[in-house]
């Protein structure tokens, strides 16, 4: 499961049934893929600090290919892709375009 950190409290539903929803405190919680998705999609309500590991006995390279990482790095918003550059230092990335976003922040990873 991946764990995914909430900026604050709240109510969801974890199982997929509709009278089961919980209501998460603000911090580190392990969640299901499918909340993770949804807080991929809404950055504003947390962020997926860690991944699920791969399956053992998958083939996995340390480090995606440029290609790989382009093609992930092109699949985020707009909004996911300003609030990685943040994180990582890309000076100007709030007046940039998705493209110059994807440039940016494929040279960070990279060296």
């Amino acid at each position: 499961m991946p764990q995914v950190r909430f900026n604050s409290p709240i109510r969801i539903n974890l199982t997929g049934y509709d009278r089961e929803a919980v209501t998460l405190e603000a911090g580190v919680h392990d969640v299901p893929e499918r909340i993770a998705e949804w807080v991929r999609r809404n950055p504003s309500a947390g962020e997926v600090v860690e991944e699920p590991a791969e399956p053992v006995g998958s083939v996995v390279s340390s480090r995606p290919s440029p290609v790989e990482r382009g093609e992930l790095l092109a699949s985020l918003t707009v909004a996911e892709l300003r609030q990685r550059a943040a994180r990582w230092g890309v000076e100007g990335s709030g007046s940039m375009k998705k493209s110059e976003l994807v440039a940016a922040l494929d040279g960070v990873g990279r060296g």
